[in-house]
């Protein structure tokens, strides 16, 4: 699926330009002055690692023995094998190739068959993670990071609409705006719905009201706790 470019040759531009969201376009530099939520807390078990792929570029998310996490650039700084290959050691993320482990700074704290000296250089890139209304948010850009803008925020009063992860295959422009554009649904999923989007169990029905419509989404076992007291 992709998305159009608007009209006219500025817009169409600046539209390219954010599409774009790698470490080396305009659009990846711009975006990477923010904060990005890149997972839920609970999406990994302790002492599990999965890997993200967040504007255009590869992590491995680990979360260690004790409950905290990791965000490190999915590179092993030794031969360039994906960290995400590897496995949660000891408070460490360790590489499959030649063991190589890795701290939640980055810093490598064990290297087999090499002198001190070669462990305490190398280092795998560790990117700032904070934690804020059951997420994961992670600066990504070069030098410093920012103010993370949720530090005080609480989430009493907060309306919460939780969903259930879906993999969208489109440019995440395009998601945004297909998002914010609620009338389309009681057109264009007045009978497809979104059922295949949705984790197996799920359904989304809509019906057609005076004025809009409801949208009601539902499920037999609730497996991933979309529909508890409070989610929507």
């Amino acid at each position: 699926m992709t998305t159009p470019p608007p009209a006219g040759p500025g817009a169409r531009l600046a539209f390219e330009a954010l599409r774009q969201c790698g470490p080396d376009t305009r659009g990846g530099r711009y975006l990477r002055h923010f904060w990005h939520p890149v997972a839920r807390v609970d999406d990994l078990a302790a002492g599990q690692l999965r890997k993200l792929s967040v504007l255009g570029a590869p992590f491995t998310l680990a979360r260690f023995e004790d409950g905290t996490h990791t965000l490190l650039d999915d590179r092993c700084p030794h031969r360039g094998v994906p960290l995400s290959l590897g496995r949660v050691q000891d408070g460490a993320v360790r590489c499959p190739y030649h063991g190589w482990r890795f701290g939640p700074d980055g810093a490598c704290v064990d290297a087999p068959g090499e002198p001190a000296s070669v462990c305490a250089a190398a280092g795998a890139r560790a990117r700032p993670l904070r934690e804020a209304f059951g997420l994961l948010f992670a600066w990504l850009g070069d030098g410093p990071a920012a103010a993370f803008p949720y530090a005080d925020r609480v989430p009493e009063g907060m309306v919460v609409y939780r969903m259930a992860p879906i993999q969208w295959p489109t440019n995440f422009v395009m998601r945004l705006e297909n998002t914010t554009d609620f009338s389309h649904l009681q057109a264009a999923h007045e009978y497809s719905g979104l059922d295949r989007f949705l984790p197996a169990g799920y359904r989304q029905t809509y019906t057609a009201l005076a004025r809009g419509h409801r949208v009601v989404l539902s499920a037999e076992h609730d497996p991933v706790g979309v529909l508890t007291e409070g989610a929507l």
